[in-house]
């Protein structure tokens, strides 16, 4: 429900999961990004703005929470939820993803935040 518009009501939103399941023939509360988040066994590089409204931090915050491999978080200032590849962020990618690479040559893992 988090990212329900403002004007769903909860009425509406469980019309639409209750659609949704008869439809596409699963249950709704089994797709769990973090439950999926806890089975990923490759590396992970997770990238969210801090202002965006859509999607809040807090949920990119929880899967990188439940993942166990190598892993990394950046909360991008000032981007919302469509605008985080801009700048600097690119140049972090390429670092991480060099880093990530090195480090599966190697054989180890590292968790950054």
């Amino acid at each position: 429900m988090e990212r329900a518009p403002f004007f769903a009501s909860k009425a509406n939103i469980n019309a639409a999961f209750k659609l949704a399941e008869e439809q596409g023939h699963f249950i709704v509360d089994d797709v769990s990004p973090t439950l999926a988040a806890a089975r990923i066994q490759v590396p992970v590089f997770l990238i969210h703005g801090q202002a965006d409204t859509e999607t809040p931090p807090a949920h990119s915050q929880r899967v990188f929470e439940a993942l166990h491999g190598e892993k990394r978080l950046l909360l991008v200032p000032g981007a919302g939820h469509n605008d985080t590849l801009q700048g600097k962020v690119w140049d972090e990618i390429d670092a991480w993803v060099e880093k990530a690479l090195l480090k599966a040559e190697r054989g180890g893992p590292t968790t950054e935040n």
